[in-house]
């Protein structure tokens, strides 16, 4: 029996792309990775668990990331994929809070759960800042950035700045649930975290 895909991937760059395909293969998932929105649907052939999109629009205007993500979304509900995660950088470059709203509002979600820390690369999220190797990323090397300057470190603030969906922040080990039950609309509920443990925490729970 044919199995369908289950779980779609999109990213905005190549690099993230295989990143996060090559963790579900070597997981012993059966993962595509495939360039462009339009190709959501994969190549011939068995179908993969899990399909991951480079959509190369870490560098469009917004409102053209934001399409492109959306048109992404709306081919895999068609397909029957109902589950989404969506890579970001873990300095914020590109079009982040575009890109996370045009996934809530397409899919028709109520919460989207977002962990942009990368410990094992030094980037952490600590009472919603991020930051990178120890300072705000705001004073680090990535505020120097000929093309993408960071410009802020407020996780809140550089998704808002795209973004009119309600960001709320959540600290380590805190319980996400009370914040979401008092939104009565869509959420983007983001995650304090500074070690992989963390993280492993923020699954376990999201699991359930």
């Amino acid at each position: 029996e044919a199995m369908h895909p289950r779980l779609l991937v999109i990213a905005d760059d190549l690099t993230g792309a295989l990143d996060t395909g090559v963790l579900f293969s070597r997981a012993g998932v059966r993962t595509t990775v495939v360039p462009g929105e339009d190709n959501v649907t994969g190549p011939a052939g068995p179908d993969p668990a899990v399909v991951v999109v480079d959509t190369e629009s870490r560098h469009l205007p917004p409102d053209r990331a934001g399409s492109r993500v959306a048109s992404c979304v709306r081919a895999a509900l068609a397909r029957g994929i109902e589950r989404f995660y969506k890579k970001t950088d873990s300095t914020l470059r590109g079009n982040v809070g575009a890109e996370l709203c045009a996934l809530v509002s397409a899919s028709g979600g109520r919460e989207l759960f977002f962990v942009p820390a990368l410990p094992k690369a030094g980037r952490v999220t600590r009472s919603g800042v991020q930051f990178v190797d120890g300072v705000p990323l705001h004073e680090s090397a990535f505020a120097r950035d000929p093309r993408e300057p960071a410009l802020g470190s407020s996780v809140e603030a550089i998704i808002g700045r795209q973004c009119g969906i309600p960001v709320v922040t959540v600290g380590r080990g805190a319980d996400p649930e009370p914040l979401m039950a008092r939104a009565g609309r869509p959420l983007i509920v983001a995650f304090d975290a500074e070690t992989d443990e963390d993280i492993e925490a923020i699954a376990d729970r999201l699991v359930k």
